[in-house]
Formats: C-alpha cells, sequence, structure tokens
C-alpha cells in the first residue's frame, strides 16, 4: 500500500462568496502542487456555514464543483470539501471527493447541527459508505457527525477517516478529544480540518485543524491562522499496528 500525502487547508471562510473562496482554494492548490496527493478543505468551504438558505444561490454548488473538478486536473490533487447542494428540490451539506477532473465520491451530512437552524433547512443524508482512493480505504464526514461514533464504528473500517468543519471556538476541546477517539477505537488516521475567523452569523473559530495516527498519536495540529499544512500517512504502518493489535476482529456490529 502507498504511502500518501495530506494537506490540511484551514481556511478563513469569506461569507457567502464562491468567487473569493475558489481564488483562495486555487492559491493553496498552486502551492502544494506536486508535494500533496489529497487536500481537506472545511465545511461549507465556499459559503461559510450559512444555514439559512435564502442567501444561497442554487447555482453556486454546481459552479464550485466545477471549479474544484478542474483545479484537481491542473494541479493533480484530489480535493475533498463541503458545499451546500440544491438537489432535486431540496437543500444538502453535501462532502465531495474529486479527483482528475471528476467527483470521485458524494456524502450528504447525516447529521445536522439543530442549534443553528441547520436541521430547519437542509435535509439529511442516509448514506455512509467507504469508498476508495489511491487504493486506500476512506470514509468522508461532516463536523456534527464527529459526536456520533456509530458513523465509524461497524463492520467498515477504512485506513483514513476524514471530517471538514466548522467548529467553533467554544467546543475546540471536544474537537480535539473526539477527533483522538475516532482514531483509536477504529485504528485508523483521522483527518480534521476546521476553519477560523469569524463568519456572517457571528461565530468565531480558532481552527485547531490535525491530523491523528491509529495509535491516537497527535501528527499536526494548526494554530488558529490560515494555514496549510502537509502531512505523510505511513499506510503500511497502519496495517502492521492492526496487525499486532486485532481489537477490530472483535467488534460486535
Amino acid at each position: 500500500m502507498v504511502d500518501i500525502s495530506v494537506a490540511l487547508g484551514q481556511m478563513d471562510t469569506v461569507w457567502r462568496s464562491p468567487k473569493e473562496n475558489l481564488s483562495k482554494l486555487e492559491t493553496i492548490c498552486e502551492n502544494i502542487s506536486g508535494k500533496a496527493q489529497l487536500l481537506v478543505l472545511p465545511e461549507m468551504w465556499n459559503t461559510g456555514f450559512c444555514t439559512n438558505v435564502d442567501f444561497i444561490d442554487k447555482d453556486w454548488y454546481q459552479f464550485t464543483l466545477d471549479a474544484m473538478k478542474d483545479f484537481s486536473t491542473k494541479f493533480q490533487i484530489a480535493i475533498v470539501g463541503s458545499m451546500p447542494a440544491f438537489d432535486n428540490g431540496f437543500w444538502y451539506n453535501r462532502m465531495v471527493c474529486v479527483y482528475g477532473g471528476s467527483l470521485v465520491h458524494v456524502y450528504d451530512k447525516i447529521h445536522l447541527f439543530q442549534l443553528a437552524g441547520e436541521s430547519q433547512n437542509f435535509t439529511a443524508g442516509e448514506s455512509n459508505i467507504v469508498f476508495t482512493l489511491f487504493g486506500i480505504s476512506v470514509r468522508i464526514l461532516v463536523c456534527y457527525d464527529l459526536r456520533f461514533p456509530y458513523l465509524t464504528c461497524n463492520a467498515e473500517t477504512p485506513e483514513i477517516i476524514i471530517y471538514c468543519a466548522n467548529w467553533p471556538s467554544v467546543r475546540i476541546a471536544q474537537w480535539a478529544t473526539l477527533i483522538r477517539a475516532r482514531a483509536v477505537e477504529n485504528q485508523a488516521f483521522v483527518i480534521g480540518v476546521n476553519r477560523v475567523g469569524q463568519d456572517g452569523s457571528g461565530y468565531n473559530y480558532n481552527g485547531c485543524s490535525q491530523a491523528v495516527s491509529f495509535a491516537g498519536q497527535n501528527l499536526v495540529t494548526l494554530d488558529d491562522k490560515e494555514a496549510t499544512v502537509l502531512v505523510d500517512l505511513n499506510m503500511s504502518s497502519l496495517l502492521e499496528y492492526r496487525a499486532k493489535f486485532p481489537f477490530l476482529l472483535d467488534r460486535k456490529f
């Protein structure tokens, strides 16, 4: 199994401005091209965590997705992140993975954040499956999903679990704890990418995006500034660890 270099793209997302956020994405891609195989972005990275769909253009999703596909080809990198998406009459918080100009995988956020009104305007997803990227099994999830371990503690055991988030600074200690817990209980690399700055609803975010190993070891943690950091994931070490400590075989569900 090949190793993979992952870029954590911690952004100060511009409120409801896909064009400005795409400009930021292009700069990130230019800087990491040839250095990373996968770039992870925050939740709703193209608009900010706007839960009032009256202020979201229905065309923004496709416009942004097309640009992501173009960047994935131009810079030869897979890109993962979530966006508001209008599909068949319903709004979804949709996390996508694109690579080589194609849409590789789609995940619609299952747990909508009731406290911020997300569940009032968005529809919850129903499917949560593992997919393969560069020969590595991956599961992608969104922010509030991190609080619900049953999404990952099941028969499917991906090598990498990815969370994109708009996780506010007032609860950032829980973010760090839960990421480490998901890594240990699944014996998987866990990548969590959060935003920084203040959004249009007045929520403050202090980043703390991080990568944690299958054994719960911190590989990298960002501070509260906009930044992109690369981390190399040694997949052979993960397989060796699982073989040495085959805890996953004892799962009942």
